[in-house]
């Protein structure tokens, strides 16, 4: 396999929306913040968040560059392109609104339309490689998950 400028440049791009939302999370003290609120039962254990995005994270990236590099350059490849940006800025928008502005609505709001661009992208990866759309149910299912804890945590607070 020839070695593309892509291998490193969309992994670069995933690492930084990862940051950018770590930032957030850091710089607030968020973390402490999050701890003051009062939390569903099924929330998940601690070291569960980084592991689950590390994996989103690296599936996602891995779908990219397949759709970069393989993918023909038609209508869907250009609308293929514009969910994975938006997903990217809705991944940090959620971060700054729940994490950096505390507003756990509009996070939930966010959180939704994240959830909506995801499974958009999975369908029209799935016409094009059920093998590439695959890579983004992990995410799916997480989405799923933090919509379920970012609702409960509204209501309970």
């Amino acid at each position: 396999m020839k070695f593309k400028s892509s291998f490193i440049i969309i992994p670069l791009l995933t690492i930084i929306v990862a940051l950018v939302g770590k930032s957030i999370t850091r710089e607030c003290d968020a973390w402490t913040w999050y701890k003051t609120l009062q939390l569903p039962a099924a929330t998940p254990a601690d070291w569960v968040f980084p592991f689950a995005w590390n994996i989103i994270f690296a599936c996602a990236a891995v779908a990219a560059i397949i759709v970069w590099n393989y993918f023909q350059r038609s209508f869907t490849f250009w609308i293929l392109l514009m969910l994975f940006g938006a997903n990217a800025v809705l991944n940090m928008l959620w971060s700054y609104l729940f994490f950096g502005k505390h507003l756990i609505g509009a996070a939930l709001l966010t959180a939704l339309g994240l959830q909506a661009v995801t499974s958009a992208l999975a369908v029209l990866l799935y016409h094009q490689s059920k093998a590439v759309s695959l890579l983004l149910v992990p995410y799916i299912i997480w989405l799923t998950v933090a919509i379920y804890l970012n609702t409960m945590i509204w209501y309970l607070n």
